[in-house]
């Protein structure tokens, strides 16, 4: 259908152009979040030294639960309130 100029009623062009205008915008914005950690690891030698996404989430704050026994190591979901912090501006937000 690239091309085409499809005749539809007034109202759907207008919601296909603002769908289309809010994804983009949306798609700006990941963009964004994509490239900020490295912007922010340029600018900050600590975070240069991290060595991977664990220890960077250790810099945060986040640690996930204990779940170990029996000698055999196992490591759970997230359970730092910090963690549980993070999501409540999104709760706020989203009722």
């Amino acid at each position: 259908m690239a091309g085409k100029v499809l005749k539809l009623p007034e109202i759907a062009n207008e919601l296909i152009h603002n769908l289309c205008e809010h994804h983009m915008a949306l798609y700006a914005r990941v963009r964004w979040y994509e490239n900020r950690p490295k912007l922010v690891a340029n600018e900050d030698a600590r975070v240069r030294l991290l060595r991977s996404g664990r220890d960077f989430a250790a810099w945060l704050g986040l640690t996930p639960a204990n779940k170990s026994s029996g000698g055999k190591e196992k490591l759970g979901r997230i359970t730092t309130p910090l963690g549980t912090s993070l999501a409540m501006p999104c709760r706020a937000v989203n009722g």
